[in-house]
């Protein structure tokens, strides 16, 4: 019996990061798909999508306040639960701006913590 694997979505605008994540989810059995930004997510989730890991963007010169209205108004978004990777103090910046079926993970995270959230995310019943 063959097991399918499941389909996990990465946007991060470091590629060493997206790189690390990606080898470590595929070490793991996860079918892996990344992008630098959100705008090139076209193609790259649909409905075997099962979970997307988005860095929440911290450069200078681009509002968290934009990233999440670009988030807000994705279907993607609002469709497949999403764990947002950012730092503590950044997280403080974003209550109420979060997408339903969100998670944060704060940085820096270890590898035990990224397949816990990952796992608990897919995994977590749903109420219909």
């Amino acid at each position: 019996m063959m097991l399918e694997m499941k389909k996990i979505t990465i946007i991060d605008g470091d590629a060493t990061i997206r790189l690390n994540v990606k080898d470590l989810l595929e070490i793991n059995g996860f079918l892996v798909n990344e992008v630098d930004t959100i705008e090139n997510l076209k193609g790259e989730v649909d409905l075997t999508t099962v979970l997307m890991i988005s860095d929440v963007p911290e450069k200078e010169g681009k509002s968290t306040d934009d990233y999440f209205k670009k988030v807000n108004s994705s279907e993607a978004f609002n469709k497949i639960p999403t764990l947002f990777l950012t730092s503590s103090e950044q997280l403080k910046k974003l209550r109420g701006k979060v997408v339903k079926d969100s998670k944060f993970l704060i940085k820096p995270f270890n590898v035990d913590e990224l397949l816990f959230y990952t796992n608990f995310i897919i995994n977590k019943p749903t109420i219909k």
